[in-house]
């Protein structure tokens, strides 16, 4: 029992011992760092995959902060990471302004393009007063005005009491029968004094009765006054109505009908119910088309027009392709037909043969020929004459001189009279001229034998390649071109170079709106989306391009948005053009606010605008524009706050705005805030060659675009092509006109000053 037990343990340890040995390994797949390993037993097999790292990561550098770049392997494990120098800032020098009355200044500074570093220190403001003293008169107090020589800005003081009206002659108005006259006397300061004259009352006659006919009323017998219309006892008697008989004409192939209506009382004649001109048509006749030619239909009308249309034909209907196939050099074909007979042929080119390689069946001689032959599976053979073979004997050359030919390396035949012999001729005395290379074309060198004019080239060197200079813009950005351009010139040839503008900075203007902003190489600051677009605070103190502020130089509003919100492009100091979106309608409070270039004195607000808000154009408090000149080319623009929407409501005394027509919402809100206002139908502006012209408010200004170059008036006068000469009260001719056409300025009739 025991043996037995004993054999058993033995067979079951053999057993696991085999079952160990021959393991069916699972593999896992090899990775950065390990080999392949068996998940049973844990035997490896290979190497390990190595890392891959991906794409790197950028962190872009600041001025003053270092950027990074990072890349990893996919299995976390190895992660490989380098430093961006920080760039330095990008300084901009600003030299000192002096402080005005109302506007701070600042000292010399310097500011960085890309970061908000900048040594800006402000310089308080103050004013410089001047004394005017305004005499009293009839009903106001004299006064003192202290103006400030610098901005403008004023008080009163030192009031004196006012003088009593000085009255001119009395001035008639003549009473009527039904209203009272007056007498009025006027001061010089609009006071005035009137007295009434009684009316007269009605002076009246008898008038006769009038009987009604169908072309005129009647009336009854009244009185009427000598004086004016007035009637008494007065009775209109309406016209009596017309007595029609009517002829109807009726209509034919070419002339409509018609309704004839007579008055038989008076002949009053007039004709109506007016029934076109048409034809009456027989069915279609129809001529069926075939394959190759169009059929017909046809209509006739009893007048002898007739009506036609082309019945244009299907075309051939073939059936499938019936193949000949082609052989080594015979051609082949497809054939296919129509069931009108018609065939149509294709055909497929002789391939030609497919030869074996060549095999040499009689070898050359010296003076005559061997033999070699190729074979085509169609048992076409091809043969081909092998030239002799000669036995060489190798010679060497001789140089030539410059007098005497020379020969080169040459071989003869040791069995025949087989020569390579070639003679050199004599060795010319050439000079060189060197031709530098161009951006694109080769240099070389010219060699020239002094003796005999034989020339030749050699020594190409390549291209210089383009020398570029600074890239310039060639196309700006609009609202309907959101990429604008940039060119470059070669300094040495003609060639240019073209791009795509740079885009410094770009994204959304808030996380939660799709509308996008971009500010190109060139300053512009681009808009571009749909609709209104999302409020960056009453001051733009949300501007995702609060930073880059005194880089922007121009603003463009793209295609597609209709309604800019408040503090878009509020406090842009250095802006000097704007371009509007043809789809905008609308700008709301401070959209523009303390923006412009402080030169810039004049904008136009196009058409399409119909309502802008309060501060929305101009000065605030310490930026932007004062502007002078607003051009509105809708006249019926609203202006929903009153007095503030331009320059912040200030020195509007000194403001002209300018629009179409002489009564308008633009003429309202200039006399509303204290404006002046031009009406641009009474203005004309331009230039015919060299010579300018101004017409406005009746005044003609003539003159030269350029002082050195004097030139006549022009033979048509453009300034009159809106506005009548007979407006024209003054002309003025400056220096540079040199000669004025005959009869020229002939029908100016109101001219009280040339």
């Amino acid at each position: 029992m025991k043996k037995l037990i004993t054999i058993l343990i033995l067979m079951l340890t053999l057993t696991l011992l085999v079952s160990c040995g021959e393991c069916e390994h699972d593999w896992n797949d090899a990775g950065c760092t390990e080999p392949k390993t068996c998940a049973k037993c844990g035997a490896t097999e290979g190497e390990p995959t190595n890392h891959a790292l991906g794409e790197w990561v950028v962190t872009a550098p600041g001025c003053e902060k270092d950027g990074s770049r990072t890349r990893s392997c996919a299995c976390g494990k190895n992660t490989e990471t380098e430093t961006i120098d920080a760039i330095g800032h990008d300084l901009t020098e600003r030299g000192e302004k002096a402080p005005t009355c109302e506007e701070k200044g600042y000292k010399a500074y310097e500011y960085c393009s890309r970061c908000s570093y900048t040594t800006f220190e402000e310089i308080p403001s103050q004013h410089k007063y001047t004394a005017t003293t305004v005499a009293p008169g009839c009903t106001e107090n004299g006064y003192t005005k202290y103006e400030c020589e610098a901005c403008g800005h004023s008080y009163v003081g030192d009031e004196t009491e006012k003088l009593s009206h000085s009255f001119g002659e009395w001035v008639t108005v003549e009473p009527t029968c039904e209203t009272d006259g007056s007498k009025t006397r006027t001061c010089a300061c609009g006071e005035t004094e009137s007295e009434t004259l009684v009316k007269l009352g009605h002076e009246l006659t008898d008038i006769a009765a009038k009987a009604a006919s169908c072309k005129a009323i009647g009336y009854s017998a009244h009185k009427a006054c000598t004086r004016c219309d007035y009637k008494e006892n007065y009775t209109e008697i309406e016209k009596r109505d017309h007595s029609y008989t009517f002829t109807v004409t009726p209509y034919t192939c070419t002339k409509p009908g018609y309704t004839t209506y007579t008055c038989s009382t008076c002949g009053l004649r007039y004709t109506a119910d007016e029934t076109p001109a048409a034809h009456r048509f027989s069915e279609w006749i129809t001529v069926a088309p075939s394959c190759e030619t169009d059929g017909s239909r046809t209509r006739s009308c009893t007048c002898g027009e007739t009506e036609s249309e082309v019945l244009t034909t299907p075309g051939h209907s073939f059936g499938d392709w019936i193949t000949v196939e082609a052989e080594c050099e015979t051609n082949g074909s497809k054939t296919r037909s129509c069931a009108c007979g018609e065939t149509e042929i294709e055909v497929l080119p002789a391939p030609g043969h497919s030869f074996g390689n060549w095999s040499t069946t009689t070898e050359p001689t010296c003076n005559e020929n061997g033999e070699k032959t190729r074979s085509c599976a169609c048992g076409e053979v091809q043969k081909e004459i092998l030239p002799p073979k000669h036995k060489i004997i190798e010679h060497a050359g001789k140089e030539p001189t410059c007098d005497e030919n020379g020969y080169l390396p040459y071989e003869t035949c040791e069995n025949c009279n087989y020569t390579t012999y070639e003679e050199v001729p004599m060795q010319h005395k050439y000079t060189s001229i060197v031709t530098t290379p161009t951006c694109t074309q080769k240099g070389y060198t010219t060699h020239t034998c002094s003796e005999c004019n034989d020339s030749y080239v050699d020594s190409y060197v390549d291209p210089v390649g383009h020398s570029w200079g600074a890239w310039y813009v060639s196309k700006a950005a609009t609202p309907t071109d959101s990429v604008g351009e940039k060119k470059r010139d070669c300094l040495s040839c003609d060639e240019k170079e073209t791009k795509p503008l740079d885009v410094l900075y770009s994204g959304n203007l808030t996380e939660t709106s799709a509308m996008q902003y971009k500010i190109f190489e060139d300053g512009t600051l681009m808009f571009i989306g749909s609709g209104e677009t999302p409020s960056l605070g009453w001051d733009g103190r949300y501007q995702p391009y609060i930073n880059q502020r005194n880089i922007i130089t121009r603003i463009v509003i793209g295609e597609g948005i209709t309604v800019i919100s408040a503090g878009e492009f509020s406090n842009l100091p250095n802006v000097r053009e704007i371009l509007f979106a043809s789809t905008l309608t609308t700008l709301k409070n401070n959209a523009f606010m303390d923006t412009v270039h402080k030169d810039i004195k004049q904008i136009t607000i196009p058409a399409s605008i119909t309502s802008i808000g309060q501060f929305a154009i101009g000065y605030y408090r310490e930026q932007g524009t004062m502007f002078t000149d607003v051009i509105f080319e809708n006249p019926n623009i609203t202006f929903p706050n009153a007095n503030t929407a331009i320059n912040a409501g200030k020195n509007c005394s000194d403001l002209k705005l300018y629009s179409y027509g002489a009564s308008n919402n633009v003429k309202a809100y200039a006399d509303f805030i204290g404006a002046k206002y031009i009406d641009l139908n009474t203005m004309a502006k331009g230039t015919v060659g060299n010579v300018s012209y101004t017409l406005f408010n009746g005044e003609l200004i003539l003159g030269v675009v350029d002082a050195d170059q004097p030139a006549p008036l022009p033979e048509t006068q453009p300034w009159l092509e809106n506005i009548d000469k007979a407006t024209v009260n003054t002309i003025i001719i400056g220096n540079g006109i040199t000669d004025i056409p005959a009869e020229y300025f002939i029908d100016y009739t109101a001219l009280t000053s040339v």
